[in-house]
Parts: C-alpha cells; sequence; structure tokens
C-alpha cells in the first residue's frame, strides 16, 4: 500500500473540524468539512509509516526533525480529541528510577526555565482573577490561593512534597511565619531554593531536602498542614496507595493537606512520546480514583476545585513567551529541541483547552475536621 492511500486510510475517521494535508510532492487532500482547519506538511515519506505504525510516538518523532510542519498544534489536538488513542500498559520510562525521571525533566537547567516561566520559576497551574492577567501575576495569585485553602497559622509546621524551585513554602514562611520543609529529586531545584531560602533570610523557618517521599517516614517528623503540586503525576499507578499512607504517616490528626495535579476523565497509561522525549514514568490519575483512594487512609474530602481554564491559560503564558525566546532556545539547544518542547506545550494546552485534561485541587483532613470554614468566603476576601 502506498503512502499516501495508507495515510488517507488512517486520516478518513477525522470528526471535527477539518485537515488538510500537504504531500511531499505538492498534492493536496482535505480531510473533514466544517472549522477549524488544520493544515498538515510532509516533506518525507518516511513520516506516513511512523505515524501509522508508531502513533503519537511516530508522529511527534517526524515533528521533531522536521519530517511534519502543523500549522497549529493545539487545534490539531481538538481534531483527534475523539481518538486519543488509550495507553493502558506502563510506557518505557516507568522501569527509569525516580531520581532519574524527575532530573531528566526538571534538570534541563533554570536558565532555559527562567525563559518562559515567571520570575519565580512556578512551573504549575497559575490562577487568573481575569483574563488579562500577567503570568507573574497569575502564579502570584495561585500562591496565595492555595496559602489561604491551608488556613495557615504561625504555629504550623508546612510539608511541601515536589517543593520545585521552593517558591511556596518560602512564600509561606515569609507571610504566615510558618516552619516547613520541602522535598524534591532534581537537583537544580534543590540548589536553587536553598539559594532563594537564604536570600530572603528564612534559612532558619524553612529546609530543603535532596529526597523521595518513601523516605518521609524514616525521619519521624509530622506536620501540621502538607501540600504537594505538581508532583502527584510522577508518583504512578502502582504507588499511590504508598504515597497516601505516607501522607497519613506524616500528618497530625485534624491536620489538612492539599493536592494540586493533573488529571484525566478516565484512567489510562502514558502517552508513548511524552514518556520518551517529556516526561519518563508519569502518569496522570483520574478524579476518581483519588477520591476513592482519600476514605482508605482516613482522609475527609473538604473541598475539590477544577481549575482546568485556569491552566489552558498558564500554558499559553508560557507558549507566548517561549516563542519570544525561540532564537535564543534553539542556539543553545538545537532546534528539534526547540521543536519538540513547542509540541509539548501546543499539545499540553490543547488537552486542557478542549477537556481531555483538567487541573484538580484537592483540599483534605486527617480525621474529621470540626474548625474548617462553612464557607469559601475566606478564600476570596
Amino acid at each position: 500500500m502506498g503512502e499516501k492511500t495508507l495515510l488517507n486510510k488512517f486520516l478518513s475517521s477525522v470528526k471535527r473540524g477539518s485537515l488538510e494535508i500537504t504531500y511531499w510532492d505538492g498534492e493536496t487532500k482535505m480531510f473533514g468539512t466544517t472549522s477549524p482547519k488544520v493544515q498538515i506538511t510532509i516533506h518525507d515519506p518516511s513520516a506516513i509509516w511512523d505515524v501509522v505504525n508508531k502513533s503519537t510516538l511516530g508522529f511527534g518523532e517526524a515533528y521533531m526533525d522536521g519530517r511534519i510542519d502543523v500549522s497549529s498544534p493545539l487545534e490539531m489536538v481538538s481534531l483527534f480529541l475523539d481518538d486519543i488513542p488509550s495507553h493502558p500498559h506502563y510506557p518505557p520510562g516507568w522501569n527509569v528510577p525516580k531520581e532519574q525521571q524527575v532530573q531528566f525533566h526538571y534538570d534541563k537547567g533554570n536558565d532555559f526555565f527562567s525563559l518562559w516561566l515567571d520570575s519565580t520559576l512556578s512551573y504549575s497551574c497559575a490562577y487568573f482573577q481575569k483574563e488579562t492577567d500577567s503570568i507573574e501575576k497569575a502564579q502570584s495569585q495561585k500562591t496565595a490561593y492555595i496559602l489561604k485553602k491551608l488556613h495557615l497559622q504561625e504555629s504550623h509546621s508546612l510539608l511541601d512534597i515536589g517543593c520545585g524551585w521552593g517558591h511556596l513554602l518560602i512564600a509561606a514562611a515569609k507571610h504566615y511565619g510558618v516552619t516547613g520543609l520541602g522535598i524534591t529529586l532534581s537537583e537544580k531545584q534543590y540548589e536553587y531554593a536553598k539559594e532563594i531560602a537564604k536570600r530572603e533570610g528564612i534559612e532558619h523557618r524553612v529546609k530543603f531536602q535532596l529526597m523521595s517521599f518513601e523516605d518521609l517516614k524514616k525521619n519521624n517528623d509530622q506536620f501540621d498542614r502538607i501540600v504537594s503540586i505538581g508532583m502527584f503525576e510522577h508518583v504512578g499507578r502502582p504507588n499511590y496507595s504508598e504515597y497516601f499512607h505516607t501522607l497519613k504517616s506524616v500528618l497530625k490528626k485534624g491536620g489538612l493537606g492539599l493536592l494540586h495535579t493533573i488529571t484525566q476523565q478516565k484512567e489510562q497509561g502514558s502517552d508513548p512520546w511524552l514518556d520518551t522525549y517529556i516526561f519518563p514514568g508519569g502518569m496522570i490519575p483520574s478524579v476518581r480514583e483519588i477520591v476513592q483512594l482519600l476514605p482508605d487512609f482516613h482522609f475527609y474530602l473538604l473541598d475539590y476545585e477544577n481549575l482546568r481554564a485556569h491552566y489552558a491559560l498558564t500554558l499559553r503564558r508560557w507558549q507566548e513567551k517561549f516563542d519570544e525566546n525561540k532564537d535564543r532556545i534553539e542556539k543553545k539547544y538545537g532546534e528539534s529541541f526547540y521543536r519538540m518542547w513547542r509540541l509539548y506545550l501546543s499539545t499540553s494546552l490543547g488537552g486542557f483547552q478542549y477537556g481531555h485534561l483538567s487541573l484538580s485541587q484537592f483540599t483534605f483532613s486527617k480525621e474529621i475536621d470540626y474548625s474548617y470554614p462553612l464557607t469559601r468566603d475566606s478564600l476570596y476576601a
């Protein structure tokens, strides 16, 4: 079967929008009937075999090396939303040790992330009070919003699991007077967070450690509050019970926890392209998986909020800054690297824009918390 015939058969199921294919010899073919229109240019016939045989992995690789160009990866997600393949099995990255999984993604270099994140290097969903908010303002609002949900007091100790570059824990110490511990498996994040805490003059109140959540129980420490932002996606389905068992061990009775994580509608494995090139070993939970687990560890769900639209806006801001720095990124990391991360940001935006992905915040207590506010008024004050 010829390459064109093979692709035409593969794309005959397009149900949303329209797709225009331009082949290497200049021939064009349309699929679908309605807007928006996505244009895909195939420069090399080998790309078709990769797409058909390896699905998203083949497409991503062909895009990275320039054998395929797409007018809008974002809108391409909308075209295939009903046909996004399910990946029930654990991807190859699952066998990579957790430290290596995390360092593969986050230790690209602080200089790289500083090109397109905000000044605090907050690499998670921001909180927009208005769609026109800058990423700086929205990330500051996110930090304030999460800290309000934790109902912190000066006497509290706060554990941040997967603390990133340390901004939230440092803000909690500065504005609420709490003491705290932040843990990460990224050496770059660990060194940066320690430096910022020292610069802010609060290294006596907060400390950072290079360690996994599984090791927390060894310290016999307990905390009044636990927060985990954008880390649960690295835990993996087989370790969910161990994760919540650890939280139960280190959270004081009556304490509050807040889990901030990407979620998806149904349980499935990781996309093979993302697993190979972006997040080895990453796995996105469903809401019902988490809600079902909480009672097994005597956690009571107090509040749930879906910030899907906020993550779409966050990714738009990141992508804008990423594109503004295209020349600098390509000069330092190469064109293939730029195309790889551009595809990751664009398709992630599509996932949130069109509802395949959500951002969930779960607030829960260990045992019943009789002091929790009756309303959300305090969050919006």
